[in-house]
């Protein structure tokens, strides 16, 4: 099963899929893609792209995501269809959305972390046996900003252009993966504090001071 970033002090080491979008299912099937990343608008086709995935991979498992833009529309689509991973954002600005203009148009990067804890409620209560979906934050990421989500509870990021359009990809990706590593030890610590905090009696005043 998945484990919670409480139970490990790093992310486990990348696993690469291939994943298309819901445009492009039959390519998909032929290619022998490992998932279908489903558009908002395509969440009713999820049930029928995971049979079909799953019967043309039948010796791996289909991986089918899902984006989000507000904790209520992953609630419900999780609810539903059981994505195994979400797409959050907008985080920051980026020409992706040249339609949103400034900090005051996007969902932001204490989105993704949002969805992330209200999807962990959902899947204890529905008793999920896949765990937790995977959110990974979205939207003008790049290595300067790329531990801002994971601080706040992202799972992980996606990135285009920040990659893509780098001089030295790889130099890139390691700067991500490093800043996100810290990022992900220092919500840790903050979680470990936290929680010994709610443990500790609320009398104690002189100890809760001192933390």
């Amino acid at each position: 099963g998945k484990s919670s970033i409480k139970d490990q002090e790093l992310p486990p080491s990348p696993t690469f899929k291939v994943v298309c979008s819901s445009d492009w299912v039959e390519a998909a099937v032929l290619g022998g893609a490992h998932g279908i990343h489903v558009k908002e608008h395509h969440l009713s086709q999820i049930p029928s792209i995971r049979e079909r995935m799953s019967a043309t991979n039948s010796n791996c498992s289909c991986w089918i995501g899902t984006s989000a833009h507000s904790v209520e529309s992953a609630v419900n689509s999780y609810r539903e269809y059981q994505p195994d991973y979400y797409f959050v954002g907008t985080c920051f600005l980026t020409a992706s959305h040249p339609e949103k203009t400034s900090e005051a148009d996007l969902e932001g990067p204490t989105l993704p972390g949002k969805v992330q804890r209200a999807l962990s409620t959902v899947a204890v209560e529905q008793e999920s046996s896949s765990g937790t979906p995977k959110v990974m934050a979205i939207g003008g990421i790049d290595a300067s900003n790329c531990h801002i989500p994971v601080e706040l509870g992202a799972d992980g990021v996606a990135v285009i252009r920040s990659v893509l359009q780098a001089e030295h990809p790889a130099t890139v990706v390691a700067d991500m993966q490093c800043n996100m590593k810290a990022a992900f030890k220092s919500r840790t610590a903050k979680e470990r504090v936290e929680s010994g905090a709610e443990a500790t009696p609320s009398s104690s005043s002189s100890s809760s001071s001192s933390l």
